[in-house]
């Protein structure tokens, strides 16, 4: 399983020559990172007038980690809004597109410094006909901020209202106006609970997921989310025709979601929107909920409604700055942070900023991988990235999922790997375990089978030293419907003596290959492919017709076609397949593609 979607295609790809583009355009921009080492911590200061304090010095923090104190040998003041409106556009514009694989490694600020703000709205819980106020609100935020700040929407029902982080305002406002809000006047408290669930999941995966530079503003009438709450209980569908569908609150879905939130760079304020549940019969068991939330991440509360402008003001004036202090530790995995500051009229608030490369001798342990799966916590003394894949599984109900993995330093030697499947009840439902003659093979590529629906997949692995990471990759296991076909997820690789799978490119690739697969083609259907790559402005680079070949069973083909890379320059562009059948458009897949040298 080392070359492609599925094992039947190895054969295929190694005979067929692959057409090759070279681009005659560059973009994107080279990423830089600090070079200091030791734990790196994201500390906020607030004047009691509420306004943020910019001229601290690091004689000012005392800093304690897991109760030790700390030197701040390091601290630099990032100004968001003035950064980002000094950062080129191209480099604003390189942040936009969706991540090409997760990470455990600390980012550097988006856009250099700019800020973003990722709007997690509980669209199942307001009522229909009172969606105004949040698209107000949202506006109004938006209204207070930069050009170059990023905006991002998630819906915690599911991927019918979700936008990644762009600088195209717009188009945040164009999903909002067109939203509906899913919360009933008849709601149960199991419907209350089984909606809470999907919102304690959805908060934890941003927060894990966040880098230096994000807000997380939680928009919600309210969540009866507490391990008080904990009891199973039943929700049958509207109809009452699906299964039953068991939601329980458990404890353990607070500690992960705390311990993602100690680990997070991301601050959070939390929106309480109380006119916005259509059930006012469970107005206080769900704000009651909501402040347990808020108090689990150290979050703030604030209410959407009477002042709004007040509140959103705050949240616009409360990120305009922020310090990045770097400790005299070796760089490690932090549990708990405590910050004072010397100022009488001033609060100070410190999260976890991630670490740079760990100086020679550092000794950082973790347990195995096996430990690291059983946890919620983020190790991150091995950086390492990741990334899932869908395709067809014949002969069964399951899908496969491929996941490519790799330590982010080339030269790092993994001792131990595992990659694991958790259902959106946390229940581990496949795992896979490298073996020896494995681990030498980058990317390191996994194969499991799931059976449809949301999954978190953690990689975690360990090297020489004792040393351990882990990342955490959200996926929806699903083929993408193309009526009449059905699309595999996209991988990207290179084609030297075959096609191989990568996750990330440098100038000493060649050519990047895309590559899906397609099912359920008839007989006599004539399909055609284009690809395409693509700059976050929208700007084509370059176009050329895909070859297709056939694929892993009688109505399967595969698609693939490949760019020149040499001279593109460092940056996030999109690879994009469009799929013809008997010369109609059928569907779209696209992958993200980094350059990072």
């Amino acid at each position: 399983m080392r070359a492609c979607l599925s094992v039947h295609c190895l054969p295929v790809i190694a005979t067929l020559a692959v057409t090759v583009t070279t681009l005659s355009a560059q973009g994107g921009s080279q990423r830089s990172g600090g070079a200091a080492a030791g734990t790196r911590l994201i500390v906020r200061a607030i004047s009691n007038a509420g306004q943020p304090v910019t001229d601290l010095k690091a004689s000012e923090i005392s800093i304690r980690t897991d109760g030790k104190p700390r030197e701040i040998v390091n601290l630099e003041l990032v100004s968001a809004a003035s950064a980002g409106a000094a950062a080129p556009a191209a480099t604003a514009a390189a942040s936009v597109l969706p991540p090409p694989f997760a990470t455990n490694s600390a980012s550097a600020p988006a856009a250099g410094g700019g800020r973003e703000f990722l709007i997690l709205l509980d669209d199942d819980g307001v009522g229909a006909g009172r969606e105004e106020p949040v698209r107000v609100a949202v506006a109004q935020l938006m209204s207070q901020a930069a050009p170059t700040d990023r905006f991002g929407l998630i819906g915690t029902r599911g991927r019918n209202l979700e936008v990644p982080s762009t600088t195209q305002h717009e188009g945040v406002k164009g999903a909002l106006a067109k939203f509906v809000g899913g919360g009933s006047a008849s709601e149960t408290s199991a419907d209350m609970v089984c909606r809470a669930k999907r919102g304690l999941q959805t908060l934890t995966a941003a927060l894990r997921t966040s880098t230096i530079g994000r807000t997380i503003v939680l928009i919600s009438p309210g969540l009866p989310a507490s391990p008080s709450n904990s009891q199973p209980v039943g929700r049958a569908s509207a109809d009452n025709i699906q299964p039953t569908e068991l939601c329980q609150i458990r404890s353990t879905d607070f500690d992960e979601l705390s311990t993602a939130a100690a680990g997070s760079p991301a601050n959070v304020f939390v929106l309480h929107y109380p006119e916005g549940l259509a059930s006012a019969a469970n107005l206080s068991a769900a704000q009651q909920g909501l402040e347990n939330i808020t108090g689990s991440i150290s979050g703030e509360f604030l209410r959407l409604g009477g002042g709004t402008e007040a509140s959103l003001g705050r949240i616009a004036r409360e990120t305009s700055s922020y310090y990045i202090a770097t400790l005299d530790d070796a760089p490690g995995a932090v549990r708990r942070v405590d910050a004072r500051v010397s100022r009488a009229d001033v609060r100070l608030s410190a999260r976890p900023g991630g670490a740079a490369a760990a100086p020679a001798g550092a000794t950082a342990k973790a347990g195995s991988p096996r430990d690291m799966m059983r946890v919620a916590t983020m190790f991150r003394d091995v950086p390492i990235r990741a990334a899932g894949f869908v395709s067809r599984q014949p002969g069964t109900n399951e899908l496969k999922v491929v996941t490519l993995f790799e330590p982010e330093d080339p030269s790092a030697k993994l001792t131990a790997a595992m990659v694991g499947l958790f259902d959106e009840k946390g229940t581990l439902k496949a795992q896979w375990t490298a073996q020896a003659a494995e681990l030498g093979r980058l990317p390191l590529v996994a194969a499991l089978t799931a059976v449809p629906g949301k999954y978190r997949m953690r990689v975690a692995a360990s090297d020489a030293s004792g040393n351990g990471g882990t990342t955490d990759y959200d996926l929806t296991v699903q083929l993408s419907e193309a009526a009449p076909v059905k699309l595999s997820d996209m991988l990207l690789g290179v084609g030297q003596g075959g096609f191989s799978p990568k996750l990330a490119f440098t100038s000493a690739d060649a050519a990047v290959i895309g590559f899906i697969e397609v099912y359920g083609v008839g007989k006599d259907a004539k399909l055609e492919t284009t690809f395409e790559i693509i700059k976050p402005s929208g700007e084509v680079l370059g176009s050329g017709q895909g070859t297709v070949g056939a694929g892993p069973g009688e109505d399967a083909r595969i698609a693939y076609g490949g760019f020149g890379i040499a001279t593109l320059e460092p940056g996030d562009y999109t690879m994009r397949a469009t799929i013809n059948v008997d010369g109609k458009q059928t569907g779209i897949a696209t992958r993200t593609l980094r350059k990072l040298k």
